[in-house]
């Protein structure tokens, strides 16, 4: 993480995730690896963040013992379970505009 922010290293290519930023990397995609590829990368990082949520409640086990962190897990798993589920939501409709533009 980087200021708060997920950061992409992709190509060489190292951004943040916000909805700004979220438009430059599909614009960097596109004229780079084209239409198709594009929609291969966003599957592909749907699938990572799939795993990663099924994960989730092992990332926080050992913060979830931690007396000093105590009330607040809870709310930190919340939020970075909707921050991925939205993550993946965004992908999934950029993925359903590429297609029909693809067709």
């Amino acid at each position: 993480m980087k200021n708060g922010q997920r950061v992409i290293k992709n190509q060489n290519l190292e951004i943040s995730h916000n909805s700004y930023q979220y438009a430059l990397i599909l614009n960097k995609l596109l004229k780079n690896l084209g239409t198709v590829q594009a929609i291969k990368k966003l599957e592909t990082s749907n699938e990572e963040l799939n795993l990663t949520l099924e994960q989730l409640g092992e990332q926080f086990k050992d913060l979830r013992e931690d007396k000093r962190f105590a009330g607040l897990i809870d709310d930190l798993e919340n939020l970075a379970f909707n921050y991925i589920k939205t993550w993946i939501g965004t992908n999934t409709e950029v993925i359903q505009i590429l297609t029909k533009e693809k067709k």
